[in-house]
């Protein structure tokens, strides 16, 4: 046997391709970043960018709670950068720089008031039962 034609080495591709990283919050759209650390605008730290090929990630829409305040007139920042803090104005958050948005005016629903002896007393204002003098609450 002619050992003269066996191909015996192996090829190894070194990956050329760097790791990017980026911010989960997308503070500032798409950019990427060559080395891993902190994002300059909100400070979270980033995360690797996926290949294609190894995403598995489904595309859909992250939708986030709105804080849960009932003063109208209030405004708050999408990204969440301080939480649940709210502010007076319009204008820019001051940790990320996004535009503040108004929080949506909550309009109660129709209440109803009922006394806890008689469930059949049904009334739309607080007041007190006509059966037993409870409160209707």
């Amino acid at each position: 046997m002619d050992n003269s034609l066996l191909h015996t080495h192996s090829h190894n591709k070194v990956s050329d391709v760097q790791t990017k990283y980026y911010c989960p919050m997308h503070c500032e759209g798409d950019k990427v970043y060559d080395e891993p650390g902190n994002c300059p605008v909100c400070g979270m730290q980033l995360v690797p960018v996926q290949d294609e090929r190894n995403k598995k990630h489904e595309h859909h829409q992250h939708q986030k709670d709105k804080p849960s305040v009932g003063a109208t007139g209030k405004y708050y920042c999408p990204m969440h950068c301080e939480g649940d803090k709210v502010y007076d104005k319009p204008g820019n958050c001051p940790v990320c720089g996004m535009n503040l948005e108004k929080l949506p005016s909550v309009q109660p629903k129709n209440v109803q008031y009922t006394c806890p002896m008689h469930p059949e007393i049904i009334r739309d204002a607080p007041g007190s039962c006509p059966k037993c003098a409870h409160a209707v609450a």
